[in-house]
């Protein structure tokens, strides 16, 4: 009579005498093949024994996690509306409102700086000030160069956020 190997479901190696049976009936040859079989979180990407789902959301350890996702998820959608706009009107105006929008929103300012990152906008501190100082004197048609592209424009609000937070200053 012939036996049936037991294999892990996740890495497929035999499983010997000591093996972890999920309460599903799946069978590992290890907690971390378990794990590995379990669903990541959307928002922090770790593995998940239990989980919260949301329709149309996905599957969250908590509900810290999805309030964050969904939140830097929201403040993306704005901010892409915003930087669309800037194109449709007159660039100094339109770039005093961007600046405006910016400070009144504080998610909006940490999705800038974690997609820019703190190092690179710190380099840029001195060009961003130079940039806000000078904005009277440039021209529409030089400011409408400098800020069209989307680096220039997170490169500028990630200025105001950090000039805000007491970045830049002189000793």
């Amino acid at each position: 009579m012939a036996t049936s190997i037991l294999r892990c479901k996740t890495c497929r190696e035999k499983i010997s005498d000591r093996y972890y049976a999920h309460e599903n009936g799946e069978i590992f040859c290890c907690y971390i093949c378990f794990l590995k079989s379990c669903p990541k979180c959307r928002a922090c990407h770790t593995y998940m024994e239990e989980w919260i789902e949301y329709p149309g959301k996905g599957k969250f350890c908590n509900r810290y996690c999805y309030e964050g996702y969904t939140g830097a998820e929201e403040s993306q959608k704005e901010l892409n509306s915003v930087l669309r706009g800037i194109a449709k009107h007159e660039v100094k105006e339109t770039l005093n409102n961007f600046i405006s929008t910016i400070y009144n929103n504080s998610k909006e300012m940490l999705t800038l700086i974690a997609s820019e990152g703190k190092e690179k906008v710190e380099k840029d501190i001195k060009e961003i000030n130079r940039m806000a100082n000078s904005m009277n004197t440039l021209s529409d048609e030089e400011l409408y160069k400098e800020f069209k592209t989307n680096e220039g424009k997170r490169r500028i609000a990630a200025g105001v956020l950090l000039k805000k937070r007491g970045y830049g200053k002189k000793a």
